[in-house]
């Protein structure tokens, strides 16, 4: 008879009925008919190393589910961070027209009754030329804290936004920075539609606040373009400085509020924010946002 080689692990039940494992090398040799007839070689208990695999096994296994468990979790978190983070930007809008209606219409309007009131009683002191200069500052006082709060309310909430739409708030917003700090500025818009949603309205506009606030403190008094150009599908808005520039990886390893409230507002509208800079060569922020269906 001829030797076949065997290597294999194998079940026993021993005399006492425990059952072990046993590894097996060596040959088999079978009869003329094809039955196992006797076997030669080396057998090992390896009960304890196949016990160890076993545990090994379901540790693996456990694992496994533990990280599946894992991602479904942080996937979860992820999304209640981001529904809070909707909330967020949604109460603090809300939270920013309320502040700038309250001091629009209550503590504008009696700044003015009070302006009026120091300025009658100027007018009837005529005689008094010696608190005329007292009273004429208070009515400059006057004046210029309510051009102040006006301009607070103007940056909390532009009620142009609610009334003339995105493209006048932004190109208003861009004309008085250059205004403001004498700088060149241009703003351009092509094929919008006739209405812009209110929350991408907001978001835009928001994230241009935040990207002109950042020229303001690091351009200097570079030239500033600001595009906002439409296609049937999406909106999209270009923000370009011909200032200094700034490396964008260390930027982000700063973790700068600012970047990263613009990245969550864009993030929120389902859109795409891509910055290029370097030392020397400006920046230019390109944003990109979904329209829903049908606008024309």
């Amino acid at each position: 008879m001829r030797g076949q080689a065997l290597n294999a692990d194998f079940r026993f039940v021993w005399p006492d009925l425990s059952e072990h494992w046993l590894e097996i090398h060596g040959k088999t040799y079978r009869d003329p008919i094809g039955n196992v007839a006797f076997v030669t070689g080396t057998a090992m208990d390896v009960e304890r190393r196949r016990h160890g695999e076993d545990v090994l096994v379901n540790q693996k296994q456990y694992l496994e589910g533990e990280v599946h468990v894992t991602r479904q979790a942080l996937e979860s978190t992820k999304e209640q961070l981001q529904a809070l983070n909707a909330s967020l930007f949604t109460a603090q809008e809300e939270e920013r027209r309320r502040v700038a209606r309250e001091l629009h219409d209550d503590l504008s309007q009696r700044l003015a009754i009070l302006e009026m009131d120091a300025e009658q009683l100027r007018q009837q002191l005529a005689h008094a030329p010696e608190i005329q200069s007292t009273l004429r500052r208070v009515c400059d006082q006057a004046a210029s804290l309510s051009e102040d709060l006006h301009r607070i309310a103007h940056q909390l909430h532009p009620s142009m936004l609610d009334d003339f739409g995105l493209p006048i708030a932004l190109r208003t917003l861009v004309e008085e920075m250059g205004a403001r700090e004498g700088r060149p500025v241009r703003f351009a818009s092509r094929n919008l539609p006739s209405a812009i949603p209110p929350v991408i309205a907001v978001g835009l506009y928001r994230v241009s606040q935040e990207a002109l606030r950042n020229i303001s403190k690091y351009a200097g008094k570079a030239r500033v373009h600001i595009y906002l150009i439409a296609s049937r599908q999406a909106l999209g808005l270009s923000i370009r400085d011909y200032g200094a520039g700034f490396n964008i990886a260390e930027a982000q390893q700063r973790h700068g509020l600012g970047l990263i409230s613009m990245e969550e507002r864009i993030r929120l509208l389902g859109g795409s924010l891509r910055i290029e800079s370097g030392p020397g060569r400006g920046t230019r922020l390109s944003i990109r946002v979904p329209l829903p269906p049908l606008m024309d």
